[in-house]
């Protein structure tokens, strides 16, 4: 879109939201372009999602602290997501780094606001049955306005890293780059999660739990957190090729392993607490993935971030480089 364009007609692309149920159809997962996707086209792809709501209705949830979300297919040209919604979700203010995107509101309505300096923001609601689509260069956040709302949400190419924003006191706009993973929320919030967590892992250590440095690890995972890893491996094509219980475990009374092109991802509980080692076919070395996330200089507040931005930039060099730097894991 030229400067001109945005000018003459406007910055929001929610306030030109049309109908979907007529491009339905017309684009669906099974016939990708082995590219990436013009606007028209995501269009057309999520209005085809949309619309075959038995292929994602079991995925739908809600929850007033946490927003719902499930990735429904990611290739080398494009992801789609499912996002439920109630009315204290909240993504806070973010662009999506160089991909484009298209919106479909299934049933309830979202509110997408875009940020005008020197006034209050914009806010467009749109209502079911209606999707918008935006480029690279868009900025925007979006709420849920009412209960049980539920969207179809395609990128392409896919998203890697997201930008969010803050207006501080001063006034003076500040971007954090963050994983396509994490859970977008006002960055305020993203603090306090970052804050409440280590106050978790504090006290679990005054219980006797292992100490963050000890054999090679940086951080333990919660039950939550370990869920939402095995939740992201299952939907990045990650398969399950082992489960050990009690005794037959290196250590601790639990691991779990999966393997996806090479990569392997360690669960390993120990001590009621759980830890994620990164390795590959064939190598005989485990490395933490928080250590993995510090070392390419991940800034993913969240562990299912943490792994995706590890996975993401792992090959055999990466690994060798990092095996050779870093402490390894038992």
């Amino acid at each position: 879109m030229a400067t001109g364009e945005l000018t003459a007609h406007g910055a929001v692309p929610a306030q030109r939201a049309t109908t979907w149920a007529g491009l339905a159809g017309r684009i669906g997962l099974q016939d990708l372009p082995a590219r990436d996707l013009d606007s028209s086209e995501l269009q057309e792809l999520v209005a085809t999602i949309a619309s075959d709501r038995a292929s994602w209705a079991d995925l739908v949830a809600f929850d007033d602290e946490r927003r719902v979300y499930a990735s429904i297919h990611r290739d080398a040209h494009v992801d789609v997501w499912l996002l439920c919604w109630t009315p204290k979700n909240d993504t806070g203010w973010h662009d999506h780094d160089t991909s484009s995107g298209a919106v479909a509101v299934v049933t309830g309505t979202l509110t997408e606001h875009n940020l005008r300096f020197g006034g209050a923001s914009v806010a467009t609601t749109v209502e079911a049955g209606r999707l918008f689509s935006f480029g690279p260069d868009h900025i925007h956040r979006l709420t849920g306005t009412v209960p049980q709302s539920v969207s179809i949400h395609a990128y392409s190419p896919p998203l890697w890293r997201m930008g969010q924003y803050a207006v501080g006191g001063d006034g003076v706009l500040r971007r954090q780059s963050v994983s396509y993973a994490d859970e977008l929320r006002p960055i305020t919030s993203r603090a306090e999660q970052s804050h409440d967590r280590h106050a978790v892992r504090s006290a679990d250590d005054d219980a006797g739990a292992r100490p963050p440095e000890e054999d090679g690890h940086v951080s333990g995972l919660t039950v939550e957190e370990a869920d939402a890893v095995r939740s992201w491996l299952e939907h990045h094509d990650f398969e399950h090729v082992s489960k050990r219980d009690g005794e037959s475990a290196s250590y601790g009374d639990r691991q779990d392993v999966w393997e996806r092109a090479g990569t392997l991802i360690r669960l390993t509980r120990d001590r009621g607490q759980w830890w994620c080692d990164l390795s590959r076919t064939g190598e005989d070395v485990w490395l933490d993935v928080d250590r993995i996330a510090a070392a390419i200089g991940s800034e993913s507040t969240v562990p299912v971030g943490r792994v995706a931005d590890a996975t993401g930039s792992m090959n055999a060099r990466v690994f060798w480089a990092l095996s050779s730097t870093l402490d390894h894991s038992p």
